[in-house]
């Protein structure tokens, strides 16, 4: 009987041993692979920084201008700044096609106008990635 415990015991330690190394990014062990996009880009993971170029926010930027089918004016006030939380009473919208079609990336995030400034937001987080001047 002893010998079957020490054993249960054993089998718990490195099953939760493992799963402790894979979630905690041990330093023996390889990261975990960055996300691809359907257009060969390398997806940021969630909450972080999209690596926009300039041109790649001004298209996102006049994509938001040209689109005036909806409304896409926050209701309320929050930090405009990166890493920012988002308020989950924030009403967040899906960028224009067009900028969709020109910066692929971006189809991960969510958008909302602020002060004269697209916030993009990833959903998954809610937090504040990149903050565009109109």
């Amino acid at each position: 009987m002893p010998a079957r415990i020490l054993f249960a015991l054993l089998t718990v330690w490195a099953v939760t041993t493992a799963a402790a190394a894979q979630t905690s990014g041990s330093p023996g062990l390889p990261a975990p692979p960055s996300a691809t996009t359907d257009f060969g880009t390398t997806a940021p993971r969630p909450g972080q920084r999209p690596d926009l170029s300039d041109e790649e926010r001004s298209k996102i930027v006049n994509a938001v201008r040209q689109d005036k089918n909806r409304t896409q004016t926050a209701t309320a006030k929050f930090p405009t700044e990166v890493g920012a939380d988002v308020p989950p009473a924030i009403e967040l919208y899906t960028l224009p096609d067009d900028a969709l079609i020109q910066v692929p990336i971006a189809k991960m995030f969510r958008f909302v106008v602020l002060d004269g400034k697209v916030v993009l937001v990833d959903p998954t987080t809610m937090r504040v990635v990149e903050v565009i001047n109109q």
